[in-house]
């Protein structure tokens, strides 16, 4: 579990009474919450208190201190509470019972800004049956006025929140119910099952939107990144998975390697440093044995740099913008405030290698690693149209504005001369093998109507814009050249 305002992670492991607390950052042991007798089962912090209170199966429900790690209460109950849930709307807590009971406690506002090892009078205000098996998660939603309930008896319930009466059933899963989320901002109710199925509830209809498949392993984890358009589901195999809330496609699977199959126990997340934490176990004695993170790679200011590494930028002079190419997307800025105007995401087929701009610079042509190349709307990121492709990466592009054509050049050593006269249709009007090694860099003088090619083995060699024909060689280099202009006012290369 993730106590994300103490930036820590709670550990548990079989058949021990020990709550391990562990930095989220450096994943180092912190501290200890000892006090229960039996085997620790939950953990959960009460936001706007500073209580995290705990259960375990000698039926004891704990309270400490969110930043002192103090005991704080001790509640004796009649059942072990294998579940909990917070409402912080109404400061209840819900306790999910093997018996298949929810158990409510109040905990009293006057207190909630206590500190110290002052004692706290949380209380027990009743029960109500809700299951036939082992209630395995409970998840409040206020702005609904609705409590539901999952079991391992398959059923997940829907209770009013207030009156705690039974309001309907989604029924759905064919095996036990693992774990619930809620997606507030799009009132999503998401499940996983011992079935490996995901599936995606509205709260107030009996039926699923959607089913989400793809795990080989039972689901043990599952988690709502808030703020965002993502859940992460994780099965006992070691697969991760992250699913895109607006359409529920998986846009990323994720196989950790070093885990043991049938070992993954768990799945947590820190939303501070967007890092997912897995938990591992032993195969002999299925005790903690290893965490393993899952960082994402994105840069610290989106709004300020690209998320991959840069391969392109082009100053426009008649949008007076700078036009960048990182990973498949495309991204435009201000040239005057340094500001993001426009993100075209996806917009290339694989990463790309190259891109140029087009006739009075209304469109981008962007090349790729699987040779494409296509020719984009500067104003929505729309394709549209393709060039003839090629055999290797594209290394450079370049168009000439007089012929109205576009030059590219790939790894594979060949330069293709494509017609751009019509805006939807092209054709290529010629090509040559430059050299035999990799071409890595290709430049194009209007002023010269000359093409310039360098190799990997560190040749020069200018071409005749018109029939291709080699018009000179030069052999100044004896490594890869790695930049290549022309000085056209000067005529030098």
């Amino acid at each position: 579990e993730t106590l994300d305002v103490m930036d820590k992670i709670v550990v548990t492991e079989k058949d021990s009474s020990v709550f391990k607390v562990y930095d989220v950052e450096t994943l180092t042991w912190t501290d200890s919450l000892v006090g229960h007798k039996g085997a620790a089962l939950r953990c959960l912090y009460l936001s706007g208190t500073d209580y995290i209170v705990t259960s375990a199966s000698d039926s004891l429900l704990i309270v400490w201190g969110a930043y002192t790690f103090t005991q704080r209460q001790v509640l004796p109950c009649n059942q072990v509470l294998s579940s909990l849930a917070w409402d912080s709307y109404n400061f209840t807590l819900y306790g999910g019972s093997t018996d298949g009971n929810v158990l409510l406690f109040q905990v009293p506002r006057r207190n909630a800004e206590a500190t110290g090892s002052e004692e706290i009078a949380i209380l027990q205000t009743g029960f109500f049956r809700a299951h036939m098996d082992v209630v395995t998660d409970l998840v409040a939603l206020p702005d609904l006025g609705l409590l539901v309930t999952s079991s391992l008896d398959s059923m997940i319930l829907v209770w009013d929140l207030n009156t705690h009466k039974l309001r309907h059933t989604l029924d759905g899963h064919l095996k036990g119910v693992h774990s619930l989320a809620y997606i507030a901002s799009q009132r999503y109710l998401i499940s996983t099952s011992y079935d490996k199925v995901c599936k995606v509830w509205n709260p107030l209809l009996e039926e699923p939107l959607f089913n989400l498949y793809g795990h080989v392993g039972i689901i043990v984890g599952l988690r709502v990144v808030v703020g965002s358009e993502k859940i992460i589901t994780s099965d006992v195999e070691g697969f991760v998975k992250v699913w895109d809330t607006r359409n529920f496609m998986c846009t990323q699977t994720i196989q950790i390697e070093h885990i043991a199959p049938g070992t993954a126990s768990s799945m947590t997340y820190v939303s501070r440093i967007d890092r997912i934490v897995i938990s591992a176990c032993r195969p002999e004695t299925l005790r903690l044995h290893r965490l393993f993170c899952l960082d994402h790679d994105h840069p610290t200011k989106p709004q300020l740099a690209d998320e991959e590494p840069v391969v392109a930028a082009i100053y426009s002079i008649v949008n007076h913008a700078i036009i960048t190419a990182s990973g498949r997307n495309v991204r435009i800025w201000n040239a005057s405030t340094g500001l993001l105007s426009k993100t075209f995401r996806d917009v290339a087929t694989a990463r790309i290698t190259a891109m140029c701009l087009g006739n009075r610079e209304r469109r981008v042509i962007a090349g790729d690693e699987r040779g494409c190349i296509g020719v984009y709307n500067v104003l929505n990121g729309g394709l549209m149209k393709f060039l003839e492709p090629h055999d290797a990466d594209v290394c450079a592009l370049a168009y000439c504005h007089k012929y109205k054509s576009i030059i590219s050049a790939s790894w594979g050593g060949r330069v293709r001369v494509h017609h751009d006269a019509s805006p939807h249709e092209t054709r290529s009007l010629r090509q040559i093998d430059c050299h035999s090694t990799d071409i890595s860099c290709m430049a194009y003088s209007s002023y010269l109507s000359v093409i310039a090619t360098s190799s990997t083995a560190g040749s020069v060699r200018l071409w005749d814009f018109q029939d291709i024909k080699l018009a000179g060689s030069l052999n100044a280099h004896k490594s890869e050249i790695t930049m290549l202009q022309f000085l056209e006012s000067y005529r030098l290369v």
